[in-house]
């Protein structure tokens, strides 16, 4: 919605306040397009927001992305905070986004 990507629900009563979704494009030899979807609410006590990100592959059997869509996420939130301004583990609260083991 509007020109961002993001829409307001705050005023609709609902528990999230905000949903947004981005794409990433890798200009690699083809095009690849991710596609980022977000939510944000408020923590119980008001001081705080949840943020719930998922990021998934447009195209068909990138079942091994080598860590891009954890890249995406992490692009998304690292670019709004630093490292000490967020928790939840970097794979998630379920588990499902995990770091890219290294090298």
């Amino acid at each position: 919605e509007g020109t961002l990507g993001f829409a307001d629900l705050s005023p609709y009563g609902k528990p999230i306040d905000y949903i947004g979704q981005a794409v990433h494009t890798t200009l690699a030899p083809n095009y690849y397009n991710d596609t980022i979807n977000l939510s944000i609410a408020k923590t119980e006590d008001g001081k705080g927001s949840v943020i719930e990100a998922f990021s998934i592959s447009q195209i068909a059997g990138a079942y091994c992305d080598a860590g891009q869509n954890y890249f995406n996420i992490m692009q998304v939130i690292t670019s709004v905070y630093d490292s000490s301004d967020y928790y939840g583990g970097d794979a998630g609260f379920d588990g499902s986004c995990q770091q890219p083991a290294s090298a």
